[in-house]
């Protein structure tokens, strides 16, 4: 990142490389869903199969059995024999497709419009670290539950706080509400210390 940086510097200026950012959960949402419908029509998603360790036949599957309804579904018990095994033995990984089915796309478009705001956020006020931050959980989330889990993952609280409206990322100027004098016993000399008192907004 450090080598990188005046490279990403460079091109968060450029307007069409960070609206394609701020975008990129939409993106991979849209990635996610293509595969997981189509898993069974191109003979090469068989390969990113074995490469993303059964992902794509799981979004396949659930795809298939659960409609994306506005409150999300209840899963049925995992099977593991007889006609009506579950693939890959109940695991269902992968934020993009296990999100807007298990909690609807009520909560999903919430949560990822707040991702977003977040993220647009970040790059306007220049937060690189915390825009890698982002795009590594972004990355993640393709095959992974942790993204949108508060409990797992600082994204989601850290997306509601930059999107609440006082939220500032730098602490704008330090208060200072008094002065006062002590004295230094050591030498005798008076001491002038400075009390400030830190505002965070």
């Amino acid at each position: 990142m450090k080598i990188s940086s005046p490279i990403i510097e460079h091109l968060l200026k450029v307007k069409w490389f960070s609206y394609g950012l701020v975008l990129l959960p939409v993106i991979f949402f849209g990635i996610c869903l293509w595969i997981g419908h189509n898993f069974n029509n191109y003979a090469f998603l068989s390969q990113l199969n074995d490469i993303f360790t059964s992902r794509p036949s799981i979004w396949n599957y659930y795809l298939a059995n659960y409609d994306m309804n506005l409150f999300g579904n209840q899963l049925a018990d995992v099977v593991l024999t007889g006609v009506n095994w579950t693939v890959g033995r109940g695991a269902f990984d992968g934020d993009f497709i296990f999100f807007p089915i298990i909690n609807g796309l009520v909560a999903f478009v919430s949560v990822m419009v707040l991702l977003m705001v977040a993220f647009k956020k970040s790059i306007w006020h220049k937060q690189y670290a915390l825009v890698a931050f982002f795009l590594i959980y972004l990355i993640s989330g393709i095959s992974e539950n942790q993204l949108l889990i508060p409990y797992q993952c600082p994204v989601a609280v850290l997306m509601v706080l930059i999107c609440y409206p006082e939220f500032s990322f730098e602490r704008e100027a330090d208060d200072v509400k008094e002065e006062d004098y002590d004295r230094d016993w050591s030498d005798g000399r008076p001491r002038r210390r400075r009390k400030r008192n830190y505002e965070f907004y």
